[in-house]
């Protein structure tokens, strides 16, 4: 009874026990008590209570517990806290199983990695032995005697897929013959080339080494020995009859511009048309390439010979010796040029006026050998052009063989608009550009048509005969072809004088055709040709190339000069490398005589000139003079505004020149402190930008007065191929400020001086391209007609 409460004292009246209950400590017991009436009542209540077992866990404050057990459970826990204790035991038990398999997972781990250990060392060590075996001569003269039933390109492919594999991926050494179709890859398709070297397909060298080979054939505007070189590698393993062909000669249209090339210190875009310049043009910027290519008579590969860049059409005066230079350079690399095919152009006519070329004389003496003609043509589908422009423009022609009638197409047209089946299913009022016209009846349409069929049925045989590309359609001594070239002849002979056509169109084809004739009897007995396909006459793989180059150029109408040049570096790289069918000389010999890294004979001129005249400027520059600022009045806002522009390049100037030296008294020469509101103040967001020091700024701003001096006049800026030089010759006859400290004085201000005046050329150029009229308005048109599309 020590522990066991009774609610309410014992007393005299047994009513007053009817509501008591039994509380253990505080918690109060769910017992049934029995009212007590009487004393035994109450010593049974007693005798109850000493009975009752408690739960073990009713002092641990748990809410749930009943507090005491029944009398026939053998538990010491009551009900509700025994199913708490067998929770907590499984949750027990569980977070141990859990324990047991992150451990044995841990210590899985431990010895996979042990065992890995184990297999890179293996590993290493089979890779170290085989590489000394495959490094031997006899591994791999076995290997290469394994993979000779492989084409020879894939036997490259896996020669050099080893040869990379016995180095780092760094420093790999190729061969030229696989540098030869990684180039030719390259040129293809450049994303294909990215993605094969990206995920390890095939071991290809970096971009860089690709665009280092191909810079060795150099692209300047002019002839490049590099390329006759190659063709003469070329022609000596290939038959006198495959080399035998004609020059094209065209003109595309260019956008101008100029660009500053770093390597020859020279700007791109003025006049180039080598020693062939007028003086008068040496200055003006370029806007039209003239293009020479060699066609071979048999053979699918072409060849561009040069690139010249003129201001408007070329002179005929210039295309002469142009035509004279690259005839004598191909016959000297052992192709023989047997004429030259020219579109109608007034400065072609010219050029032929000056070899004495008309209608008497249709050819002159070649240039190389005497005993041979140098023939002329004009191109074939360009004088259809022509002729055809002609005949639109007059509704009614008096022909040889009647009267041509340009109504006579337009009634074809209205007469099949409504048809689905036609005869002429290509024929459409685009071709011929209709006006107003008498509407004809069908009965009066047809009514002396004559004329007009014979004369399509003329031209259409000369155009088929012109456009022969098979042995079968070739022109022979004997066939179908040769009369209708003859007849054609006979019937300009008659048309001499009439309407039929312009006199340019009249001379071209007489020239041509009978041109064609004797240079076919030419090659058929003398120089062991059965036909001649007349389709080599003509100019399509030229304007194929000009197609080629405008669609590498993207969304251009007419690429720039710099641009057209890189693009004519690889397209002429391409032809050049790629072997012609049946000869014996490989892609790589062919290379070889292209590309030689080890090659320095060529030492650039500018490039030494400007070497000495920089060292000479900085040997020269005095510091004595480094603690004044330049003494210019800034009286007027364009002034006050140059100087702050100045003052801007020299930090810039200063921010990279830091990064060349590691010398403290260097670095403190170069940099100062940035005033307050000055425009690198201003610009200064991130805090990242620097003031120049003293004699830095001044060394900028003598610069920059020699390079206004030289480059502005009346306003505008004038440049010239050699603007470069001709502002250090001006520096040189100076004594500029110098920066750095004593020991690298000279070093630190000529890398200044190159630095800042590389720059300015950038600088120059681009503005002068930016703002030239004739193309800002082509791009203020094509953004209007995007605008009204």
């Amino acid at each position: 009874m020590s522990y066991m409460t009774l609610a309410g004292p014992l007393r005299n009246d047994a009513s007053k026990f009817k509501r008591r209950r039994i509380f253990l400590g505080k918690r109060k017991l769910n017992y049934d008590v029995q009212p007590i009436q009487n004393k035994d009542d109450l010593i049974n209540l007693v005798k109850i209570v000493d009975r009752i077992k408690t739960c073990q866990n009713i002092w641990t404050g748990n809410d749930t517990c009943a507090g005491f057990i029944s009398e026939t459970s053998k538990s010491n826990l009551c009900g509700p806290c025994s199913i708490q204790q067998k929770s907590v035991q499984r949750r027990e038990l569980d977070s141990i199983k859990k324990n047991t398999k992150t451990i044995l997972k841990h210590k899985l781990v431990i010895k996979k990695n042990v065992y890995l250990r184990k297999k890179v060392i293996s590993l290493r060590e089979t890779m170290k032995l085989n590489k000394e075996k495959f490094a031997t001569e006899d591994s791999m003269s076995n290997l290469r005697r394994e993979i000779t039933s492989l084409p020879e390109v894939q036997q490259q492919n896996i020669l050099a897929c080893i040869n990379a594999a016995k180095h780092s991926k760094y420093g790999v050494r190729y061969t030229h013959r696989f540098i030869y179709e990684c180039i030719l890859l390259k040129i293809k398709s450049q994303k294909a080339y990215a993605y094969i070297r990206r995920t390890s397909l095939m071991h290809l060298p970096s971009l860089s080494t690709i665009r280092n080979y191909i810079r060795k054939l150099k692209a300047a505007y002019g002839f490049n020995d590099k390329v006759f070189e190659a063709m003469k590698t070329r022609a000596d393993s290939m038959s006198p009859e495959d080399r035998r062909g004609v020059l094209l000669m065209d003109e595309m249209k260019l956008a101008s511009s100029l660009k500053f090339q770093k390597d020859d210190l020279q700007i791109i875009g003025f006049v180039d048309l080598g020693k062939y310049t007028p003086e008068t043009q040496k200055n003006e910027m370029g806007d039209h390439a003239l293009v020479l290519m060699y066609q071979p008579f048999r053979g699918k590969y072409i060849q561009t010979v040069a690139a010249f860049l003129s201001r408007g059409a070329a002179t005929a005066t210039v295309l002469v010796q142009i035509l004279m230079e690259a005839v004598i350079l191909l016959e000297n690399s052992g192709f023989y040029v047997d004429g030259v095919v020219t579109d109608g152009a007034q400065w072609n006519r010219g050029m032929w006026a000056q070899f004495g070329v008309d209608k008497e004389e249709i050819s002159c003496e070649h240039f190389v050998d005497e005993e041979r003609r140098f023939f002329f043509f004009s191109d074939f589908p360009h004088m259809v052009k022509t002729l055809w422009t002609w005949t639109l423009s007059h509704s009614v022609l008096n022909t040889p063989d009647g009267i041509v009638n340009v109504k006579d197409w337009e009634t074809l047209i209205d007469l099949e608009a409504q048809l689905v089946l036609k005869a002429c299913p290509r024929l459409n009022k685009s071709h011929i550009h209709p006006k107003q016209y008498e509407k004809m009846s069908v009965a009066r349409a047809y009514q002396n048509t004559d004329g007009t069929c014979r004369y399509i049925d003329r031209i259409s045989d000369l155009i088929h005969s012109f456009s022969s590309s098979t042995p079968k359609s070739g022109l022979r001594k004997n066939g179908q072809e040769r009369e209708t070239i003859e007849d054609f002849i006979e019937y300009l002979g008659h048309c001499e004088h009439s309407s039929t056509m312009s006199t340019s169109t009249w001379t071209g084809l007489w020239v041509t055709c009978k041109g064609t004739l004797e240079l076919t009897d030419y090659l058929i007995n003398n120089c062991n040709y059965d036909y001649v396909m007349l389709r080599r006459l003509n100019q399509d793989n030229l304007e194929r190339f000009f197609g080629m180059v405008r669609g590498a150029c993207g969304n251009n109408d007419h690429p720039d000069p710099v641009m057209f040049l890189l693009i004519f570096r690889i397209l002429s790289l391409y032809s050049l490398i790629k072997p012609s069918p049946g000869s014996n000389v490989e892609g790589n010999e062919l290379l070889d005589a292209l590309l030689n890294v080890h090659d320095d004979v060529n030492v650039n001129t500018n490039q030494a000139e400007w070497t000495r005249l920089k060292q000479n400027i900085s040997n020269t520059a005095t510091d004595t003079l480094q603690n004044e600022y330049p003494k210019t009045k800034t009286t007027t806002a364009r002034q006050l505004t140059d100087n702050e522009i100045r003052k801007n390049l020299s930090g810039y100037v200063a921010k990279k020149t830091l990064n060349r030296t590691q010398c403290d008294e260097c670095r403190v020469s170069l940099v100062g402190p940035i005033p307050q509101q000055s425009l690198i103040d201003l610009r200064n967001y991130f805090q990242v930008l620097i003031g120049p020091s003293r004699p830095l700024f001044r060394l900028i701003t003598e610069i920059e007065q020699v390079i206004a001096a030289e480059t502005e006049l009346n306003g505008k800026i004038t440049l010239n191929p050699n603007t470069f030089l001709d502002i250090a010759y001006k520096l040189d006859e100076m004594v500029l400020p110098a920066v750095g400290c004593e020991e690298h004085q000279s070093q630190l201000t000529g890398y200044v001086l190159q630095l800042y005046l590389v720059s300015r050329m950038y600088f120059s150029c681009s503005f002068v391209s930016h703002n030239i009229p004739d193309r800002t308005k082509p791009k203020e048109h094509r953004k209007m007609g995007k605008l009204l599309a």
